[in-house]
């Protein structure tokens, strides 16, 4: 899965990146995004032109809002989200690329401890993680579910999920509008990108979400672990 990301790159970097128009909106640095925080995506209208937008991290269907207990949902299993109700419309007709310097993942240490890594592209720029996002309730936010895939071979050692990750032909088809065929959408998906990824320790704080500071993403030493 994915529960933490980073989005610290400018509204602007992220404009450039995809060729898409700016929203004006200056959201900031977040070293730190957990679920219900709001981030940069980018999406297509319906003119063609590609935009870049305000998103929620979250899906809260209607039905979801009868019930305290549930919580919002963060990620969607690129494998069925075609076929559960709370995706599949999403995933036919509302896609969108949410841009992240890298993100977070817990690799089990034990039968008690769980330690985070930072996972990122080796040359620093920008992943491309596929998204999918419905009005929220109100109409008010365009809220959104991060896709995860079986984990490849840079990520395995540390979870067995992953995001997601876009680059070339899958980037262009995701957010090419009026491409509604899931099932060749999933299995282009499915191929999984050709981004290496390289991973190292970062410290425990990263888990509390109040907190947002660059030195999250700092590497820590494995002596210093424990």
């Amino acid at each position: 899965m994915c529960g933490r990301f980073v989005s610290a790159s400018s509204e602007a970097d992220v404009s450039q990146a995809l060729f898409a128009d700016l929203s004006g909106v200056n959201l900031g640095a977040s070293y730190n995004v957990s679920p219900m925080a709001s981030v940069y995506g980018v999406r297509t209208l319906a003119s063609g032109q590609r935009s870049v937008d305000v998103f929620r991290w979250g899906l809260a269907p209607e039905w979801m809002s009868h019930s305290k207990k549930l919580q919002p949902l963060i990620n969607a299993r690129l494998e069925t989200v075609d076929q559960k109700p709370a995706f599949a419309n999403a995933f036919k007709l509302r896609r969108c690329v949410i841009p992240a310097n890298g993100f977070f993942e817990w690799q089990k240490m034990g039968s008690a401890n769980r330690q985070p890594f930072y996972v990122y592209k080796k040359d620093s720029s920008l992943l491309f993680m596929a998204g999918i996002w419905e009005l929220g309730v109100g109409g008010e936010t365009k809220d959104f579910s991060i896709l995860t895939t079986r984990a490849n071979s840079d990520v395995a050692h540390i979870h067995h999920r992953m995001p997601v990750l876009l680059d070339g032909n899958a980037l262009e088809r995701w957010l090419m509008p009026g491409v509604a065929e899931t099932q060749s959408l999933k299995n282009l998906l499915l191929e999984g990108s050709a981004e290496r990824l390289d991973s190292h320790y970062v410290d425990r704080r990263v888990g509390n979400a109040s907190l947002n500071d660059s030195d999250l993403i700092s590497e820590v030493p494995p002596d210093t672990l424990w």
